[in-house]
């Protein structure tokens, strides 16, 4: 575990009446600036990132405002929805793009990254994965593309892309828009795929499966690189 989840889960959660009394803040989202007014004690408490902008070290704040041109402004919706409820929003479950962009979880787990939210990103976390685990989901190419670009090289999401696209058996499973996609599949998941196709061959049936504890952000903190698989007791 981080130092900087350490320390958010050896402080208490905020009271509802101690966030009603703090004072507000606004952040500015995405192009077209959408405007929300936030409690400190919350952004600050769940984000690493607000805890820092907060403090007085980001000229941006001096006049009460933060500026985030490139966030998605649905992903920050569900952010602030689980900030102030606990709990992700049901419209997640059943979020469906139909316009060629990447489903919202998958949004909001790219922006708990950037906004160093631990919590948040665990919790997207169990839920993509219970998602790919019980609906035997193919990780669309696009996805694919698009997590690579936006997460780091170590994130445990890269991992379980590669793997459950290898046993899910995707490549046999794919329509023709994600066959369309495969030239621009990135090298480092294709490593990936020809490394966990030769485990997965040299494999026991349990081992073939997807397990929960082999996708935790501690597993790949002092990796060399994410490919590199030891299973977590």
């Amino acid at each position: 575990m981080g130092s900087n989840e350490k320390s958010q889960r050896s402080r208490p959660a905020p009271s509802a009446s101690a966030v009603a009394l703090s004072s507000t803040i606004i952040v500015k989202v995405g192009a077209k600036q959408k405007k929300y007014t936030l409690h400190r004690k919350l952004l600050v408490y769940h984000s690493e990132y607000f805890r820092s902008a907060l403090s007085g070290k980001f000229r941006e704040t001096d006049d009460g405002v933060i500026v985030l041109n490139d966030i998605d402004t649905d992903a920050f919706d569900i952010f602030v929805d689980w900030i102030y409820e606990t709990k992700l929003p049901t419209r997640i479950d059943t979020d469906a793009p139909g316009d060629g962009r990447t489903s919202v979880k998958y949004r909001a787990y790219v922006l708990a990254e950037k906004l160093l939210a631990t919590d948040f990103k665990r919790i997207l976390m169990d839920l993509i994965f219970t998602v790919i685990r019980n609906k035997h989901a193919n990780p669309a190419s696009a996805l694919i593309i698009y997590a690579f670009e936006n997460l780091p090289e170590k994130d445990a999401m890269l991992r379980l892309l590669v793997d459950a696209w290898c046993v899910h058996d995707s490549l046999n499973r794919m329509g023709d828009d994600d066959k369309a996609l495969l030239p621009q599949l990135p090298q480092v998941f294709l490593c990936g795929v020809i490394m966990k196709l030769n485990q997965l061959g040299k494999a026991t049936v349990k081992n073939k499966k997807l397990w929960r504890k082999d996708y935790i952000g501690k597993e790949l903190e002092d990796r060399e690189g994410y490919l590199k698989h030891e299973p977590v007791s």
